[in-house]
């Protein structure tokens, strides 16, 4: 058995999947970051509700927040070498890896701002994917980078996965 539901179904929702950070300093991710981009903008945000909105703009320029033990930032990427925002990040994440930097893939807001504001760890908050531009993505990069989205939220997958276990 099956179940079928259309991309663009208004009740299936593509919900952004965060990243944090363990065991580095921002000087290091920032070095790392400004080799996959011309430059850099990087503005202070006191508010999680803007800096979530802010993200979450398509104007064309590949946007996420930011959260360590100091505070909010919106950082602006200019010139990315990747498509989209997950995959200009996964390469600076790879780089990151090879030097022992811890990575872990968060769903919801919350925790990723709860675990990176913590000494010595990095929350970076995510822009979702937009449907509209699901395929035409895929065609111009091939294969999404991984852990890109999420279709739900961790609390729907979870009762999902213990509904099956249920017998």
């Amino acid at each position: 058995m099956a179940e079928i539901v259309n991309i663009y179904d208004s009740g299936l929702l593509f919900e952004p999947i965060h990243r944090v950070l363990f065991n580095i300093d921002k000087e290091l991710f920032f070095e790392r970051l400004q080799r996959y981009c011309e430059s850099l903008t990087i503005t202070d945000e006191s508010d999680v509700d803007s800096l979530i909105e802010s993200i979450g703009l398509q104007n064309g320029r590949q946007r996420f927040g930011y959260v360590d033990k100091n505070g909010l930032k919106l950082v602006l990427i200019n010139r990315p070498v990747g498509s989209i925002t997950a995959a200009t990040l996964q390469l600076v994440l790879d780089s990151l890896i090879e030097d022992n930097v811890v990575v872990d893939y968060i769903h919801g807001e919350d925790v990723t701002l709860s675990l990176g504001s913590k000494e010595g760890n990095i929350g970076l908050l995510l822009p979702g994917i937009e449907k509209e531009t699901f395929f035409d993505t895929i065609i111009s990069d091939g294969s999404l980078p991984r852990k890109t989205f999420s279709m739900g939220d961790a609390n729907d997958k979870r009762f999902y996965l213990e509904a099956r276990k249920i017998k």
